[in-house]
């Protein structure tokens, strides 16, 4: 009976736990036979809170990346439902429609982000032609910027090499550089993107 208190202890201790505690189990004053067990599961919880960690910054980052492409498609809407004439309108539209294209990417991006399974292997880095991801971004960011009265601005050197990059985490990480300087600058703010290529 005595050499099944210390398995009856962790049993409880697993027991009387809600399903968010995840902090180790004590392994003081178990005998040899035992302690090697509550080390494995100790070890699965700290997998298990570093996946919830994860997935808690990915819901929080994922917000953060689709207000931006909301509050432009709410702006587009705004646009077509002023537009003054049928060329006014038509315009509008198809910039709306530009915009749904944008927002549907950008959530394909971030599904993509979310597989990622945590502790798998980082996707392959990859040829990147940097100028098609720049103009997407600015693209995107364009309502965003006209409603706060910035202007935006590429500029990049010719003949520019491709990146070795992860494409889908690299538009989400420029995307929110330029959400960043629009939200955080005054009205008004000229946002110049540069990109400088540097050797090996």
């Amino acid at each position: 009976a005595y050499t099944m208190r210390p398995l009856e202890r962790v049993a409880g201790e697993l027991r009387d736990r809600d399903a968010g505690a995840l902090a180790p189990l004590a392994v003081q004053g178990l005998p040899d036979e035992v302690a090697p067990l509550v080390q494995s599961l100790n070890a699965l919880l700290q997998r298990l809170a570093q996946a919830f960690e994860l997935q808690r910054g990915f819901v929080a980052d994922a917000a953060h990346e689709l207000r931006s492409p909301l509050t432009a498609l709410k702006l587009q809407a705004q646009l077509v439902r002023r537009a003054g004439d049928d060329a006014a309108r038509a315009q509008a539209l198809e910039a709306l429609v530009a915009g749904v294209d944008r927002a549907t990417r950008l959530t394909e991006q971030l599904l993509a982000l979310a597989r990622q399974e945590p502790g798998a292997a980082s996707p392959p880095l990859v040829p990147t032609p940097l100028a098609p991801v720049l103009r997407e971004a600015l693209a995107a960011a364009q309502p965003l910027a006209a409603a706060r009265g910035s202007t935006l601005a590429l500029d990049l050197p010719d003949g520019l090499p491709p990146a070795r990059a992860d494409t889908a985490a690299l538009v989400v990480a420029v995307r929110n550089l330029l959400d960043n300087a629009l939200q955080y600058g005054p009205p008004g703010t000229h946002v110049q993107v540069s990109v400088e290529p540097q050797g090996d």
